[in-house]
């Protein structure tokens, strides 16, 4: 293997090392270059936002709906109804001018929910509390009680049913014993 070596072969490989010194000598003054005109001071711009559309009301409100059916008795997820809505605007005549994004629907909805829980009346037909604690949510226990009346019940030869429930009360705590629930069932 020493044979082939040749004094030109030697000579060669020095001048390509003197090359490649040459070459990182340059590519580090180039980064130092770079790192300089990094650190100058930097001109802010301010961008300039388009105009927003302004939505009517009436409108708004009609979409809301939409989304709030969609979900509820459609049974379509969040995500999915804004995608619905911009296929229903692109292949139909419908015009809604806008797609809420899916986190205003979820938003909605809960307040639906919310609103209708807050609704619920004293009923002078006699009725039977079903009070459910297994639902977790996290490291949180939900206590839901639902109102049946006895109307319900006599009519049924079976089980009942979601529509002859009306939830009447929602409680979420961490720490359940026989005092929180006590407190929880009080407050409903």
């Amino acid at each position: 293997m020493n044979g082939n070596l040749k004094p030109s072969n030697v000579q060669m490989k020095f001048v390509n090392t003197e090359k490649t010194k040459n070459v990182f000598r340059k590519k580090s003054l180039n980064s130092k270059i770079k790192s300089v005109q990094w650190n100058k001071p930097r001109i802010k711009k301010t961008l300039i936002s388009p105009p927003a559309s302004v939505v009517k009301i009436e409108k708004a409100q009609q979409v809301r709906t939409l989304c709030v059916l969609l979900v509820i008795q459609a049974v379509v997820s969040y995500r999915s109804v804004p995608r619905i809505l911009a296929l229903f605007e692109s292949k139909t005549p419908l015009t809604l001018g806008w797609t809420p994004h899916f986190t205003s629907v979820i938003n909605w909805t809960l307040r639906l929910g919310l609103g209708l829980l807050r609704q619920i009346e004293p009923i002078s037909k006699p009725w039977v509390a079903i009070i459910d604690h297994s639902i977790d949510i996290g490291t949180k226990k939900a206590l839901v009680v639902l109102r049946v009346t006895m109307d319900a019940l006599a009519q049924r030869e079976k089980a009942i049913e979601l529509k002859d429930c009306e939830c009447i009360g929602l409680k979420i705590s961490e720490k359940v014993n026989g005092e929180s629930i006590s407190k929880d069932l009080e407050e409903i």
